[in-house]
């Protein structure tokens, strides 16, 4: 099983002061999409599925990422999970106004290096300007494992490639307790065609798990098949749950999109095998859910557990 990726940190710093009216995510998810497009786009009047460079084309192959027919990893289906996230760096009032912001973008597999393209569409985004003031920014800092990659506005391509290691949870001890989890982000979970606004502890781990298989079919390697979840051996208690409603505008779709999901905490209470342990430190990593690449689904979690005696 082999799944490479790569962190990269962003802080790009606004000539004046800012005021966000919407998630700075979702902004920067239209600037690197539209300034991606313009970069790369040979054939401007074709759709992507159609056009005769998608293979080829960086933008087609970042935010469309269409599949063939006859795929076996998401079947039926004729586009996948993209090859990367966008993360929110840091959690921004949106009442108080910013000098900066730092973001984060996650690429996997061979899409790794095509941070030079996101790079440069992020470049050229700062002289068109952020939101609908359209105020203007420059790239201050591009980190990847803490190494600093730009020199000017040159990119240096010496890109840490980490490689997510399940051997950690190959033994087989348990451990029962209590584990915390938090959405950073609002959690959008879809099951039979609808978002859930409340889900179980089957639903939550089975999500992890397509998530899983998803990104090891497309991007990496997946020796086994994940199991689906049929019951679990903990259970999902002290729910502290709303919903939280977004609308993000696609200039390219000249519509509006709800983007609201599920925020805010609960627990989990039980025993704990390695593999629910694997699971959970997965979408740590790499996010769950529908629309990741617009910072949702990001969560983070806290265990107090004993491990019980073989």
């Amino acid at each position: 099983m082999q799944l490479k990726y790569s962190n990269f940190i962003f802080k790009i710093s606004f000539n004046k002061l800012v005021k966000f009216n919407t998630d700075p995510v979702f902004i920067l998810r239209s600037i690197i999409g539209f300034q991606l497009r313009k970069l790369c786009c040979c054939c401007e009047k074709s759709l992507c599925p159609e056009c005769l460079f998608k293979q080829s084309c960086v933008y087609a192959n970042l935010f469309e990422t269409i599949l063939p027919k006859d795929n076996d990893v998401l079947i039926n289906q004729n586009r996948g999970a993209h090859p990367f996230l966008l993360r929110a760096g840091e959690i921004c009032d949106l009442k108080n106004r910013f000098d900066s912001y730092k973001f984060e973008i996650q690429l996997y597999g061979d899409y790794i290096s095509n941070i030079k393209e996101i790079y440069m569409a992020i470049l050229n985004g700062g002289k068109e300007g952020f939101g609908k003031t359209r105020t203007q920014y420059t790239v201050s800092s591009v980190t990847c494992a803490g190494k600093e990659l730009l020199n000017g506005e040159n990119l240096i391509p010496d890109f840490c490639i980490e490689e997510w290691n399940e051997k950690q949870f190959e033994n087989s001890s348990m451990e029962t307790g209590d584990i915390l989890v938090v959405l950073k982000s609002p959690l959008r979970i879809k099951i039979d065609g609808k978002y859930l606004n409340d889900f179980t502890a089957v639903q939550f781990m089975n999500a992890i798990q397509r998530r899983r298989k998803t990104l090891y079919g497309l991007y990496g390697f997946l020796e086994e098949q994940s199991s689906v979840y049929e019951k679990t051996d903990f259970e999902l208690c002290e729910k502290n749950f709303s919903y939280k409603e977004d609308v993000h505008y696609s200039a390219r779709q000249k519509r509006s999109m709800k983007m609201g999901g599920i925020i805010g905490n609960f627990a989990m209470h039980g025993l704990f095998s390695q593999r629910d342990l694997m699971l959970l430190e997965f979408a740590k990593t790499f996010g769950l859910g529908k629309n990741t690449i617009f910072g949702l689904g990001n969560i983070d979690y806290w265990k107090k557990t004993t491990k019980m005696e073989k």
